[in-house]
Order: C-alpha cells, then structure tokens, then sequence
C-alpha cells in the first residue's frame, strides 16, 4: 500500500487500525491486508467537558 510505504520512508515501524470487537466483517479485511489483532491492550479513553477549550 503506497501510504504504509510512505509512513516507513518517514521512519514509521508500525501501523495500526481501530476496529470494533462485534465487528466481524472488519477483521477478515484488516486481517487480510497483513494486520493483527494485538491482544495484550486496550483502548483506554476520557470524555472531556463541552465547551472548555
């Protein structure tokens, strides 16, 4: 994929795809284009407050 071989011209190691659990049909396309599922993490995240920027 010519942006995965861009991303390692600029010194890139590693690329990553969020996809959800329950999303089964997701898997088998990003499984199929070279990807794993990383197991040992989790996606962790914080709502920030409306309105405080």
């Amino acid at each position: 994929m010519p942006a995965e071989r861009r991303f390692a011209e600029f010194g890139g190691t590693r690329a990553d795809a969020m996809v959800l659990h329950a999303n089964t049909l997701a898997h088998q396309a990003w499984t199929a284009a070279g990807y794993t599922r990383q197991d040992d993490s989790a996606r962790w995240v914080k709502p920030l407050a409306t309105g405080t920027a």
